[in-house]
């Protein structure tokens, strides 16, 4: 495909976006529902999960995979824009008085909703068999099934906010300022799906090292090294899908928690060795 053809179907495809957005806000509205409703429900209808599915002849004409890239950054970009603006207009003076305020909301608005979430995932974890869910979830899958329960979609509380004119009120301060800290709390959680992997992984990596006859920092290199993964893994994991120990949805989750332990699988190198250590060859972490 030519630069100029790309160039048409980026400007096309945005063109189509903006006006199936523009529509489905009026129509959100029309029927007394606020805006970002509608513009949601044509995000989606435009999106792989109904038009990609019911016609992928229509998705991949409008939407070819040559200009998802652009249209990707371009969704960033806006959305970085409009959060700004929104943050612009809030009134900090409003935040100083209700900080504390906002500052319990947070961990209360989310540790009630994860814990009734796990509880449900726990409880109900045998009946979605049918969408390729093991019978017996695992804790990995509880506190995953939480935290995405439990969080709230700041852009569009923040479209909330703006389009009700709350930006400078309390409770669309406290709101925002709340969904702020939500995601920070988030985050820290499900940090404690991918730090037990994590730790497992390098700890018994530098443990086997070290009994190698290893010094502390070479073996810690080693366990780091280990923990990176790659194409050995996801055919692993494409073996396990097509025998149906794995369900596509986990399939899917599983390299990015993958690509998390690879972004930490990376040691400075190891020091060249003083004079204690001159009858013993020298170690590298990694190739020139």
């Amino acid at each position: 495909m030519s630069r100029d053809l790309l160039i048409t179907h980026f400007v096309g495809a945005s063109a189509v976006v903006l006006v199936a957005a523009h529509a489905g806000g009026r129509l959100a509205r029309w029927l007394g529902q606020p805006g970002i409703v509608g513009q949601l429900t044509a995000g989606i209808a435009l999106g792989p999960s109904l038009l990609g599915s019911a016609a992928p002849g229509a998705y991949q004409a409008v939407f070819p995979e040559a200009i998802a890239p652009a249209l990707t950054g371009l969704a960033q970009f806006s959305l970085v824009v409009f959060l700004s603006a929104v943050g612009y207009e809030l009134d900090p003076g409003v935040l100083g008085e209700r900080a504390r305020t906002a500052v319990a909301v947070a961990p209360a608005a989310f540790a009630v909703p994860m814990a009734v979430c796990c509880a449900c995932a726990l409880l109900f974890g045998p009946w979605p068999l049918g969408l390729g869910m093991p019978e017996r979830p695992s804790p990995a899958m509880v506190v995953f099934a939480g935290i995405a329960l439990s969080i709230t979609a700041v852009p569009v509380l923040t479209a909330l906010v703006r389009e009700n004119g709350l930006a400078s009120t309390v409770p669309g301060v406290v709101a925002v300022s709340a969904a702020g800290l939500l995601d920070v709390i988030g985050w820290i959680t499900l940090s404690a799906v991918t730090v037990p992997a994590v730790v497992t992984k390098v700890g018994s990596g530098t443990m086997a090292a070290r009994l190698g006859d290893l010094d502390r920092h070479e073996a810690r290199t080693v366990g780091v090294l280990l923990s990176a993964r790659g194409l050995t893994e996801l055919i692993a994991l494409d073996a396990g899908l097509r025998s149906g120990l794995l369900s596509p949805c986990t399939r899917l989750t599983q390299p990015l928690l993958h690509l998390v332990r690879r972004a930490g699988a990376r040691e400075r190198p190891v020091p060249r060795p003083g004079p204690a250590a001159a009858g013993r060859p020298a170690s590298r972490t990694r190739a020139d």
